[in-house]
């Protein structure tokens, strides 16, 4: 169990590419979530967006939202590789798998929807496969719409592009929509592991 001064940690992921050249692509939307994490800082020292600073295989940055401590996280790794980082950053920080949350896009949601999940298999995403061969499944994930092109042989080429125009107008409520359900509905649901021990994750 991490703790800190009675505050809880929480190890959040989000998937992603990293480079600036990928920055608006759909695959990043992960990353995206991550960062207005970090821009909602409400430790007392910071004004302000928290900074993520290179940490191993990973950008890091330490927030406290909601009386708990979130260790916000964007692998350097490419996306296929991102259990690398995931499983690096576990080992260090000593957060239970059930205090993990991954935030990751998916083609089977259309833009603007989401689904939570405690635990599970990865759904075909890559990125999500990775951290579960690494890990196991015993972790939450969140995934977010981006919409489904017309056929299977245009996926890798349709994650791999920016957001159009009119999605990106959409962007901000849907970042905010993740935002508070993982403030609101994924750190709550938990909160009970951290104090009973041999309280599993849930469905």
């Amino acid at each position: 169990m991490a703790q800190n001064r009675g505050v809880n940690d929480f190890l959040v992921v989000g998937l992603g590419n990293p480079g600036a050249g990928y920055q608006k692509n759909r695959h990043n939307l992960g990353f995206r979530v991550v960062d207005e994490l970090a821009r909602r800082d409400e430790s007392p020292s910071l004004s302000g967006a928290a900074s993520f600073r290179r940490t191993g295989q990973a950008f890091v940055a330490k927030v406290k939202i909601a009386n708990h401590n979130l260790i916000l996280v964007k692998p350097r790794t490419y996306v296929n590789r991102s259990g690398e980082a995931v499983l690096s950053l576990l080992t260090r920080n000593r957060i239970p798998k059930e205090n993990i949350l991954l935030v990751c896009d998916d083609l089977s949601l259309p833009l603007g929807t989401s689904r939570l999940r405690f635990k599970g298999s990865s759904g075909g995403h890559n990125g999500l496969q990775s951290v579960v061969e690494a890990i196991g499944i015993e972790f939450a994930r969140l995934r977010l719409g981006i919409g489904t092109p017309g056929s299977s042989a245009e996926w890798a080429d349709y994650v791999l592009k920016d957001f159009t125009p009119a999605e990106e107008e959409k962007l901000p409520e849907i970042i905010d929509k993740a935002v508070e359900e993982i403030i609101k509905v994924w750190i709550p649901a938990n909160y009970p592991c951290l104090l009973s021990a041999g309280t599993g994750p849930r469905e």
